[in-house]
């Protein structure tokens, strides 16, 4: 499935605005509407983001092959394997900020918090 089609379906689904849609998954309104009309695409790293932002698999968001990015230049292998690095990397950042959230509510639960 295209990025294009997942996110639309996602989106629907949500029964959300597009405006409200895209404050919940912290993306400008402009970029949404673009890249629910096909008009865009994000880059790797974004796409990665969105997938754990909306619990779907980063393989759904993917469905472009390397060197297609729609990105001015368009996208080389090395390119792409960093983006796809530096999306690694903004997944991992993401955990460990709700590992953190997650501990301070086991902890704040301990101690009999309600």
């Amino acid at each position: 499935m295209s990025f294009r089609a997942k996110l639309t379906e996602i989106f629907y689904a949500s029964g959300l605005t597009q405006q409200e849609f895209s404050d919940k998954i912290d993306e400008p309104l402009g970029s949404v509407a673009a890249w629910i009309r096909g008009k865009s695409i994000p880059h790797m790293r974004t796409r990665m983001v969105l997938a754990r932002k909306l619990g779907v698999s980063p393989e759904d968001f993917d469905a472009i092959p390397v060197g297609s990015n729609p990105s001015p230049g368009g996208c080389s292998e090395l390119s792409c394997e960093r983006e796809l690095i530096e999306a690694q990397r903004e997944i991992i950042r993401l955990l460990k900020v709700e590992k953190d959230a997650l501990l301070a509510e086991i902890a704040r639960l301990r101690a009999g918090g309600a």
